[in-house]
């Protein structure tokens, strides 16, 4: 019996059909990706115009300050008095850095953006682009990505905290060769990876070439990173299992740490004067960065928004009490 051949036209109706739900599925596809997706927040430039007040604290004062507060973050929160009705007001979340998005701060931190209702969010860090869920997102860059989370839902504008790179790079090149400075930015990435688990070598070798590539062709690979950091710190046995401590601002133990101290200096000016430009613009400002930035740079801030109140997510200040 001769083969049964299907009508052309009825070929071409099924062959359209076909396509037809494989666009509908790429699409779905392609919007699911969409509205998962991260990308880097934008920078942000203050007005020149923009002169804060005050003097941060001192190593001292910051660790003196520390010293009287639990595990909890540590927050500013301040408003305009009542005459000050063009002027914005703040939220300066101070975090415990974790990767932990079930971490208790992460409540303080929801609690506090739907009191304050903020009309622009600020994010420690310059994050990379990712496709996840806000958990997801946390786990890969922190508390920060809770924010970035929060700032789309509520579709506000987001920003980085951060100073453009070369900024920070031209602080760092005061105290130490690119070969040094290399070094430090890839430590610096390869502390904050290590809060999520332990890290691979692939993700190792990102690090270098985002971090240290740019700045030197002396760290190509592993043996090299290996072989340059003992010849720096026979002290310590191996790279992946410097503490935390090393890269501290405020210590003078090595040139790690001052390079962290003149790191954090030249972020912290920038940090400063981008949630004062918002503020004198009238936004209601949301900024999240580790506790150390907000302690350190809370005199600054309070006196250049003054005349001001604290608002009622601030955080308990022991040391009121207290003379220093």
């Amino acid at each position: 019996m001769p083969t049964k051949v299907e009508p052309a036209p009825r070929r071409r109706h099924r062959r359209r059909n076909i396509a037809l739900a494989l666009f509908v599925v790429l699409a779905a596809s392609a919007i699911t990706a969409w509205n998962f997706s991260w990308w880097s927040p934008a920078e942000y430039t203050p007005a020149a115009t923009i002169a804060p007040k005050g003097t941060p604290l001192t190593p001292a004062g910051h660790d003196a300050r520390v010293s009287l507060l639990d595990d909890s973050p540590y927050i500013l929160h301040i408003e305009p008095t009542p005459d000050q009705q063009r002027q914005g007001a703040l939220l300066f979340f101070g975090s415990r850095h974790t990767k932990d998005p079930d971490h208790p701060q992460q409540a303080a931190l929801q609690r506090a953006w739907t009191g304050f209702r903020p009309t622009v969010a600020l994010v420690e860090g310059r994050m990379s682009f990712f496709v996840g869920t806000a958990r997801q997102g946390i786990q890969v860059f922190g508390e920060g990505a809770a924010v970035y989370s929060l700032a789309k839902q509520a579709n506000i504008p987001l920003f980085t905290l951060e100073p453009p790179l070369e900024i920070e790079i031209a602080a760092l090149d005061e105290i130490g060769d690119r070969k040094q400075v290399a070094i430090f930015r890839f430590l610096s990435g390869f502390m904050s990876a290590k809060r999520g688990g332990q890290v691979s070598d692939f993700k190792i070798n990102r690090l270098l070439s985002k971090r240290a590539a740019p700045l030197t062709d002396a760290l190509p690979d592993i043996p090299a990173l290996d072989n340059y950091f003992a010849a720096q710190f026979p002290q310590f046995k191996e790279w992946r299992d410097l503490p935390e401590q090393a890269l501290w601002p405020g210590r003078t133990d090595t040139w790690l740490n001052q390079m962290a101290t003149q790191s954090n200096q030249a972020r912290d000016a920038h940090f400063t004067r981008t949630m004062l430009d918002l503020v004198a613009r009238g936004e209601r400002v949301l900024a999240i960065a580790g506790r150390s930035h907000t302690i350190n740079l809370e005199p600054v801030l309070w006196t250049s928004m003054q005349p001001a109140t604290r608002g009622q997510f601030s955080s308990r200040r022991p040391w009121e009490a207290r003379t220093d």
